[in-house]
């Protein structure tokens, strides 16, 4: 997709949208064309702290959404020399859920019920 393309596919959301920080001419080009977006928030920790904070959630990925199931079948930690997992995710795989990660990182969750808390995809 072009910036064009992603300019008419988000004109219907008139909410915030986050976006990969990384990317800081293409947000600033559709905050300019009139879109509500703000930057992920990055730093030390960030994705395994809101890796922790899906953790938290009941997620439920519709059957047609098969590159997200995918990656949720198939993300995993690195291993350290043992062949045991570490606390670094492997950064592949992942395009999805970066995104999810960045759709819920301004949620507040002191205490969650997760029999009531729910992500659908």
């Amino acid at each position: 997709m072009d910036i064009d393309d992603i300019d008419e596919a988000i004109k219907p959301i008139n909410q915030k949208i986050k976006a990969d920080s990384q990317a800081k001419q293409t947000i600033q080009t559709l905050v300019n064309r009139g879109h509500w977006i703000e930057p992920s928030v990055k730093g030390a920790d960030s994705v395994v702290d809101g890796i922790r904070k899906l953790l938290k959630y009941n997620i439920f990925i519709c059957s047609d959404s098969k590159n997200t199931i995918n990656e949720f079948e198939n993300y995993v930690w690195k291993l350290d020399k043992n062949g045991l997992p570490t606390d670094v995710p492997e950064d592949k795989n992942n395009h999805a859920i970066d995104s999810i990660r960045y759709a819920i990182e301004d949620v507040e969750t002191p205490e969650i019920n997760l029999e009531d808390t729910f992500i659908v995809i």
